[in-house]
């Protein structure tokens, strides 16, 4: 009966060390969980950033572009005239 109980024991041990591994996994798991939600907050952050600037980029370009095809259109018609 006494090998049987030290057995017992011995299993026991065992369940113990690897609930207490598993454990520390989970918490490796865990933090690395936590640190990839921090990048991908930032990443969207810098997204919607990009985005925004992007929006005003495109709205300054638009007078830019009207100028130019004005030059165009008058040298064009300078051209039109010297030839």
């Amino acid at each position: 009966m006494g090998g049987s109980s030290q057995k017992v024991g011995n299993l026991i041990a065992e369940i113990a060390a690897a609930s207490n591994e598993q454990s520390q996994g989970i918490q490796q798991v865990n933090t690395a969980v936590g640190k990839m939600d921090k990048v991908i907050q930032g990443n969207a952050s810098s997204a919607e950033e990009s985005a925004a600037a992007s929006e005003e980029m495109t709205a300054r370009a638009e007078p830019l572009k009207e100028l130019v095809a004005c030059r165009v259109t008058v040298v064009n018609g300078v051209a039109k005239f010297i030839v």
